[in-house]
């Protein structure tokens, strides 16, 4: 029985190669874990000494745990407000019913067609041109509106 109408043979290739790029892509993080337990100041083989020194610095480097609580506070309210809009978004345009209903949910949708950095940059842009001050709250916007669609 053939899934999709793919051939074993077509999907044997099709795992092999899915299995390729999922190694090629993970393989490099846990290179990099793996050489973070090592003393040594840079990372080769042989390993010096196993240590958890780099992780104990991290935990009480005073910029990561603000950074790390930006983060947060951004995740929250980027997830409660995106998951708010999109709902209303999404409620909207399948109940009503109005003339340019296509050319709304096309202009919504259009941020998907362009590369994202060049969103960011467009932003940066206009809240710059605005007198906008970076801050949380226009970090927040940016990601509220890149996961938006």
């Amino acid at each position: 029985m053939t899934i999709f109408g793919l051939g074993y043979a077509t999907r044997l290739g099709l795992n092999i190669f899915f299995g390729a790029v999922v190694l090629c892509i993970y393989t490099p993080i846990f290179v990099m874990i793996i050489f973070s337990f090592n003393s040594g100041r840079y990372q080769t083989l042989p390993f010096r000494e196993f240590t958890t020194d780099w992780y104990a610095r991290m935990l009480f480097d005073q910029n990561f745990i603000d950074g790390l609580g930006n983060s947060l506070i951004i995740a929250i309210v980027v997830s409660i407000s995106a998951t708010i809009l999109g709902f209303l978004a999404a409620y909207a345009f399948q109940r009503a019913e109005f003339p340019a209903k296509s050319m709304a949910l096309g202009l919504l949708l259009a941020p998907l067609a362009f590369p994202l950095i060049l969103v960011g940059i467009g932003m940066r842009l206009q809240a710059t041109s605005l007198g906008l001050q970076p801050g949380l709250w226009l970090v927040a916007m940016g990601q509220t509106i890149y996961v938006l669609p």
